[in-house]
């Protein structure tokens, strides 16, 4: 049976497989680049991200040798920025290494790849047959296996990966992997699926079982949690005071305008930074979701004499915003504030 359907796929992603950007080499550094941009972002968002990114940084030594905030900006938007600041760390390591690890096992070792980078990597460049296990593989998977367990456990992962084995191995492993993915985001999808054009409805147990709409078995998420917190613009005449958040924690790395809990805590923060509130407007309140909560950021214009701040502030000239790393919460907080309605509420 994996013979078959395994032969049945990669023989319909040969003629059916998408032409990006990324398959059109072996490069080690392009594909992981690609993969790691392909996590949690769909496709087509990503295509133009991955052409500018491999614009700006063309080899792995060119990121290597990169600052931090120059990759963090090019990343601007795609979200999830840890996977850009291991990228920048893992091109360093690669670079102290002096070549690009070549099985999935040594990948492993590098910052911010798992088991599912190392082994698409392994075997789309190096023909390692080892099973990528991913939303849509754990899709597909379920179906055509009929496996109506939960996927994403370690446990059943790693059954799982002992099941797809036999059909990578008597397949080219680069075009297995693409292939079961492939089929998981054009045809075995989550909704709507479109079984009279898979290639292997003939050996899938949920269309035969009439089961596909209830596979895979997966955990319900929780509702997203709610928050607020309040941003303040402030705007001399030697720019607007922006903080960099810690390299280490949620959007590390990138720029914000000051931000709190509260307007107490906001005005106590400026204080400790010499800066005394002298009054503030309420604007608009903005919102953002995150993957595991909503923001709601309301946004404040203060007015205060400038003073001198050291890092992590900086007084930013307006017409080199655009130059520093921001989320899409501070983006949105920053054309509200530097293009404010006329209506407002001094406080």
């Amino acid at each position: 049976m994996a013979t078959e359907w395994a032969a049945a796929l990669v023989d319909w992603y040969r003629r059916e497989g998408r032409d990006l950007p990324w398959r059109q080499t072996r490069d080690p550094y392009r594909v992981w680049v690609s993969e790691i941009m392909l996590q949690q972002t769909r496709v087509v968002a990503a295509i133009p991200y991955y052409e500018r990114f491999m614009a700006r940084f063309p080899t792995l030594q060119a990121l290597a040798e990169a600052p931090l905030d120059d990759v963090l900006k090019a990343w601007e938007g795609l979200g999830y920025y840890s996977r850009a600041r291991n990228l920048h760390a893992a091109a360093r390591q690669v670079s102290d290494l002096g070549e690009f690890p070549r099985s999935a096992c040594e990948l492993r070792k590098l910052k911010g790849i798992g088991d599912y980078t190392s082994a698409a990597i392994a075997s789309i460049c190096f023909g390692e047959p080892e099973p990528v296990i991913d939303g849509n593989v754990i899709r597909v998977s379920s179906r055509l296996l009929g496996l109506a367990e939960d996927l994403t456990r370690p446990k059943a992962k790693r059954a799982l990966r002992q099941q797809l084995l036999p059909a990578i191995q008597e397949n080219c492993a680069n075009a297995f992997n693409q292939a079961i993915m492939e089929i998981g985001a054009l045809v075995c999808t989550p909704r709507s699926p479109a079984c009279l054009s898979c290639p292997c409805r003939t050996w899938c147990v949920a269309f035969e079982e009439g089961t596909v709409e209830q596979l895979p078995n997966l955990p319900k998420r929780p509702p997203s949690p709610e928050r607020e917190k309040v941003a303040v613009c402030l705007a001399t005449d030697q720019g607007v005071l922006m903080h960099q958040r810690p390299t280490d924690g949620f959007l590390g790395g990138l720029w914000e305008l000051p931000t709190a809990a509260d307007q107490t805590s906001l005005s106590e923060a400026l204080a400790a930074l010499g800066i005394a509130l002298q009054r503030s407007e309420e604007l608009q309140a903005v919102v953002h979701v995150y993957t595991h909560f909503r923001l709601t950021l309301s946004v404040l214009q203060g007015f205060a004499e400038f003073a001198a701040v050291a890092k992590p502030h900086r007084w930013v000239p307006v017409d080199e915003l655009e130059d520093l790393a921001c989320d899409r919460a501070t983006r949105k907080a920053l054309a509200v504030a530097l293009g404010a309605p006329a209506q407002r509420t001094t406080r």
